[in-house]
């Protein structure tokens, strides 16, 4: 199971290195891949446990201009499909 963090605050200061953190205390729930995500107010967090697109499943995942990410621990069944 991946492990998910986050920070939200109504002041624009950075908490990157307070994710970084919590992503290394949740190593054991995703140890193959993290990343995090910078907002002006927020903050995300993904460890990895990589079982179904090992390469391109990296989170938090953003869309093309970048205004949406998300970040979620759980399998899209069909996705071949969608």
């Amino acid at each position: 199971m991946c492990g998910i963090a986050g920070i939200i605050h109504n002041t624009k200061l950075n908490y990157q290195s307070n994710i970084e953190l919590m992503n290394k205390a949740q190593t054991h729930r995703g140890p193959d891949d993290n990343g995090l995500k910078q907002f002006n107010n927020a903050v995300l967090g993904h460890t990895r446990l990589s079982i179904i697109d090992i390469v391109n499943g990296h989170q938090p995942m953003t869309n093309a201009n970048g205004n949406a990410c998300i970040t979620f621990n759980g399998e899209i069944y069909g996705f071949l499909e969608v």
